[in-house]
């Protein structure tokens, strides 16, 4: 049965109740739990163990989900699953904890599955992209493309089904920060084991991952929430600790030498820095940033910010250009449906002769690819997360609540660089993206709800002083 509820946390959407017995069924998996054990134990004793340790980590997710879902958003924010080779780990804590929570669900008898109409703009998207797939008949890039949005589709109900409280916000966001955090210092201390590639005559920092780009776009995201929870933080040692993470990120990011990162970065602290009344503090702030730059900064720091512009220092910004090129010329030849979703980089061999690649322009890529019947829900999608983000702030705002008011707007001037440095970088399939999504659309029912809970409060008491 599905029905509309209020309650206990969820303002809107649609809920799936299921209710029935399961005791049997509880009984049958523990028969074949223990025939698996018994076979593992007596044939392979070290897969016994390995099993007894995917077990564990079942059991563990299954009495708290919030732990899988923590630990797949910081495998995706760090890009650890990459750099390390560990292909599959994601997906494996993703469908475990999406199966135990769907299993806790049904074990208490009655449940819901909360839908949000960010879901719903992203089914669009999905339906958008098939028709694409179809129309081209390319369909092994297509349905490769498919089948990767509709893990992340998953994922994105994972998150706004257990992510429900305040609490929960926190949990998650200091997982993320964490991670990041060992991630940047990982790449400082350990140049000399491959945390360092050699493009261009740069050795540049990736951290845990295997790309400067997202590296740079995942730290670029998460600076202005440290810097809004640095402004409203009156605890000493909480300022300090927040100060040293901001310049280590900034400096991540410096040292990653990422272009797209840079333009990111540029755009939320002057977002950060002029949105703020004091004119003196953003003075200062500005002439210790640019102080920290001088110091610290390498020249060959310098001479990749100067190939933004120069287009002819550099031969991938020329490249760039001729894919810019490209992608136009595909979407005026495919205006509707496009050339077939994740086919840019096979299409745009047959257009320029000689290479192909990525558009390095999100926007660009999603609207060569599915045209305009896909980039409609797509921008619609962006602008949902925005919206989301606003109604946010302005709730947590009116209650007065200033921690959640500053990871709000942290999280959406972080999600506008993401947007920017998406003019320069192809990120539409970046994993943080959906993480970003979710979270807004998190942000925005636990305002609305704890709003709801609270004039129910008011309304009782008049109520009460009235009967009096």
């Amino acid at each position: 049965m599905v029905t509309l509820n209020k309650a206990e946390g969820y303002s809107s959407g649609r809920h799936l109740y299921l209710t029935k017995d399961h005791g049997a069924r509880s009984i049958l998996c523990l028969v074949f739990l223990e025939i698996c054990c018994f076979y593992f134990l007596f044939t392979y004793p070290i897969k016994f163990l390995i099993f007894l340790a995917i077990l564990a980590t079942i059991g563990i997710i299954y009495l708290k989900p919030e732990f899988g879902l923590y630990s797949c958003a910081a495998i995706r924010f760090s890009g650890i699953e990459y750099g390390f080779s560990i292909k599959g780990l994601f997906a494996f804590l993703a469908i475990v904890t999406f199966t135990a929570w769907i299993i806790r669900l049904v074990h208490r008898g009655e449940a819901r599955i909360y839908f949000d109409q960010q879901g719903k703009y992203l089914l669009v998207f999905l339906f958008a992209g098939c028709l694409s797939i179809l129309n081209t008949g390319n369909f092994e890039t297509g349905f490769k493309t498919l089948f990767t949005w509709s893990k992340d589709f998953f994922f994105f109900i994972l998150v706004i089904n257990l992510v429900s409280k305040s609490k929960h916000i926190n949990e998650i966001l200091s997982v993320i920060i964490g991670i990041l955090t060992f991630s940047v210092v990982y790449g400082f201390c350990s140049s000399g084991l491959g945390t360092y590639i050699h493009v261009f005559h740069l050795l540049r920092m990736r951290g845990f991952s295997t790309d400067p780009n997202y590296f740079a776009i995942t730290l670029v995201m998460i600076i202005p929430l440290i810097f809004t929870l640095l402004v409203k933080e009156i605890i000493i040692w909480k300022r300090i600790a927040l100060s040293v993470l901001f310049l280590l990120f900034f400096m991540g990011i410096v040292f990653s030498y990422s272009r797209g990162g840079v333009v990111g970065l540029v755009s939320v602290l002057g977002i950060l820095l002029f949105n703020r009344r004091n004119l003196k503090r953003n003075l200062l702030s500005i002439f210790l940033i640019a102080f920290v730059l001088s110091q610290v900064v390498p020249p060959q720091f310098w001479l990749r910010v100067k190939s933004i512009v120069n287009f002819q220092a550099d031969l991938s910004i020329i490249k760039r250009l001729m894919l810019f090129k490209t992608g136009i010329s595909m979407f005026l030849h495919h205006p509707f449906l496009g050339i077939g979703w994740g086919n840019f980089v096979n299409a745009s061999e047959g257009y320029i002769g000689l290479f192909g690649g990525l558009a390095h322009n999100m926007y660009l890529e999603v609207l060569a690819e599915m045209g305009v019947i896909g980039f409609i829900p797509f921008i619609g999608i962006i602008w949902l997360a925005l919206r989301n983000f606003q109604k946010g702030s302005v709730g947590f705002s009116d209650l007065q609540e200033f921690e959640m008011l500053a990871i709000s707007r942290g999280l959406m001037v972080g999600f506008i660089g993401f947007l920017i440095s998406g003019f320069f970088l192809s990120v539409q399939e970046y994993k943080i993206f959906f993480i970003m999504l979710a979270l807004s659309s998190v942000l925005k029912r636990i305002s609305e709800c704890k709003i709801c809970d609270d004039n129910e409060y008011q309304i009782g008491n008049i109520r009460n002083t009235t009967s009096i």
